[in-house]
């Protein structure tokens, strides 16, 4: 491990308190619990009582080193705290997301949440930007997997989606908050479906571009068979069912036994004709 790794991921106590210190002065970060004890451990063997002390001292570290390290750190720290930030929104929904909460998940100062987002929308905001980000790569693997039909692209895609709705609700819910609108901005088709597709309130635009990335992907899987100048109306025609699947699915309404079907059941069925249509046009 290089100097340079080891110094971006020691943690620093705060004297007194027992507590660990990623302030934006301290050359040294923050990483996730079950990761700390490890490295804590391997350093106090190979450093003693004061490791930072040790490794600037051996390698001589210059100011610009330390201000990569520096940069290291609170890159670490802030993926901490999108990661607890992640955690209580599962648990709780957006009600249990606070700074103070978050912080304290992530094991970090109480004003370390405050450096790095200048509230819970912001902090939500980010959360839901990786969101997107994250099922927008999943989607892009699908297209461009060489093995698969471009049905069983389109079959993974939805079912990505709805997975989400499965497995995080609350995110999902976040994901896809109705924000209102205003008097005649209500597009149609896909431009209407983006609006809809967006984070807490506060600053959106990293939220929306990754949105439009989920998007963008899924509309080429889409075009893939039923042609680009069919692709936004089945596109939008897709995505609206699917939130109606996940949303029918959490509720409880999409109840087996009076409706003798299953959300991949209907997946398949919405597949099926989207690629019945293609052949047609």
């Amino acid at each position: 491990m290089s100097a340079d790794t080891l110094l971006a991921v020691l943690p620093v106590r705060v004297p007194g308190t027992g507590r660990l210190d990623v302030g934006r002065s301290q050359p040294a970060g923050m990483v996730r619990t079950d990761t700390v004890a490890t490295i804590r451990s391997e350093l106090a063997g190979s450093y003693g009582r004061s490791p930072v002390a040790s490794i600037v001292s051996s390698v001589g570290a210059t100011p610009a080193s330390l201000a990569r390290l520096r940069a290291m750190s609170a890159a670490v720290t802030r993926r901490a705290l999108l990661d607890a930030a992640a955690e209580l929104l599962d648990l709780g929904g957006p009600e249990a997301v606070t700074l103070r909460e978050v912080g304290a998940r992530a094991g970090v100062t109480r004003g370390a949440p405050y450096r790095h987002f200048a509230g819970k929308d912001s902090l939500l905001t980010a959360v839901a930007t990786e969101s997107w980000k994250r099922i927008g790569d999943q989607v892009h693997a699908l297209r461009t997997d060489p093995a698969l039909s471009a049905s069983e692209k389109l079959r993974g895609a939805l079912r990505a989606l709805i997975g989400v709705g499965r497995d995080q609700p609350h995110l999902y819910q976040m994901l896809f908050r109705w924000r209102g609108h205003r008097s005649g901005e209500r597009g149609e088709g896909l431009h209407r479906v983006r609006r809809q597709l967006c984070a807490p309130a506060g600053d959106t635009a990293a939220a929306t571009r990754a949105a439009g990335h989920f998007q963008d992907e899924f509309l080429a899987i889409v075009a893939a068979l039923v042609g680009e100048r069919n692709a936004r109306h089945y596109g939008a025609l897709l995505l609206t069912s699917a939130h109606g699947i996940a949303t029918m699915e959490f509720s409880g309404h999409l109840d087996t036994d009076r409706w003798h079907t299953t959300a991949d059941e209907l997946v398949d069925t919405l597949v099926r004709m989207v690629a019945d249509a293609g052949e047609t046009t």
